[in-house]
C-alpha cells in the first residue's frame, strides 16, 4: 500500500496582530487547508513555524498539547480547545527543535473540521502560557481508491454503486434475452 501524501504547511507567527498568524501552503483554498487524497491513504502534514518577529513561540514538546481538532457540524461550533482530539486529524510528533509539528490526517470522508495549533515560549516545560492559532480544514474525499490508485474507482472516478447498478442491468438483460429465446435452446 502507498504511503500517506506528505504536505508541508508554514505557520507564520504574527503575535500582536489579528489574526496572530497566517499559513503558507499549496493546500490553501479560500482561507482553509483543503485536503484531496489523489489516491493516497490520507496525509502526513508537517506544520513548520516561521517566526519573523523573533517572538520565541514554539510547539510544546508533547504533540497532544500542540493540537486540538474536531469535526465541524455547523458554523456556530466552537473552536477546538487544547486536549480536543479527533481520530481523523491527530498529532504524531514534535521535532527536537520544537519548530515542526507532524500530524496524521486520515481523510476518510468528506467533512469540514476545525483545528487549533498551540504554541508556547517554554516548549520543554513547564509549558504555557499558550498562544492559540485557529485555522480551518476541509477533507474532500475518503480513502484511496480500491483498485490501488489512478484507476476507474475511487473519489475521482466511477463509484462502486455505479458498477453494481451496471452489473444488475447486464444480468437482467441476459435473463430477459434468455427467456425470449435469443440464445437458442
Amino acid at each position: 500500500m502507498a504511503n500517506p501524501k506528505n504536505e508541508d504547511v508554514t505557520v507564520v507567527l504574527e503575535p500582536g496582530q489579528d489574526p496572530n498568524f497566517h499559513l503558507e501552503s499549496k493546500l490553501l483554498k479560500g482561507g482553509r487547508l483543503v485536503f484531496k487524497n489523489e489516491h493516497f491513504p490520507g496525509f502526513t502534514v508537517n506544520f513548520a513555524i516561521s517566526d519573523p518577529t523573533n517572538s520565541g513561540y514554539l510547539f510544546p514538546s508533547d504533540p497532544k498539547m500542540a493540537l486540538g481538532a474536531k469535526q465541524i457540524h455547523n458554523p456556530n461550533d466552537r473552536c477546538p480547545a487544547q486536549g480536543d482530539s479527533w481520530k481523523q486529524f491527530e498529532p504524531v510528533s514534535v521535532s527536537t527543535d520544537f519548530k515542526t509539528l507532524t500530524v496524521r490526517n486520515l481523510n476518510e470522508f468528506a467533512t469540514d473540521f476545525g483545528f487549533t495549533l498551540f504554541v508556547t515560549q517554554s516548549p520543554s516545560g513547564p509549558q504555557g502560557p499558550y498562544l492559540a492559532l485557529d485555522p480551518i480544514g476541509q477533507n474532500e474525499n475518503g480513502p484511496p481508491s480500491v483498485d490501488g490508485g489512478g484507476g476507474l474507482f475511487g473519489s475521482q472516478g466511477i463509484s462502486w454503486s455505479y458498477v453494481a447498478v451496471g452489473v444488475a442491468v447486464v444480468v437482467l438483460a441476459l435473463i430477459a434475452l434468455s427467456r425470449f429465446g435469443v440464445f437458442g435452446h
